[in-house]
């Protein structure tokens, strides 16, 4: 995975961010296992929604896929889309510099 390079006032925000989509990871994997589609489409919506604000595009794509997933129920896709959010998390290499 590349460095991302991101604007050092979010410095202070970024831990509690990437924290709360690790524990979407884990509801995500719920909702899968137990068929909560409705689930799946909200977080990925708002996965959608704030991976860019953050500086986290594949974040974006990754919510925008997760979202339509859960609107097809589509169990497989969302496992999967689930799964590549969990390994970008665990290779992401930021710094923080002044924009």
């Amino acid at each position: 995975m590349p460095t991302l390079i991101l604007d050092a006032d979010l410095e202070a925000l970024i831990p509690a961010y990437l924290e709360r989509r690790r524990d979407d990871i884990a509801a995500l994997q719920a909702a899968i296992s137990s068929g909560e589609f409705a689930v799946i489409k909200n977080i990925g919506h708002n996965l959608k929604g704030s991976g860019a604000g953050y500086g986290f595009d594949e974040i974006t794509e990754l919510g925008d896929t997760l979202e339509q997933a859960g609107i097809d129920q589509n169990a497989a896709v969302a496992t999967a889309m689930t799964a590549r959010l969990e390994q970008y998390l665990q290779s992401l290499d930021i710094q923080y510099e002044v924009v």
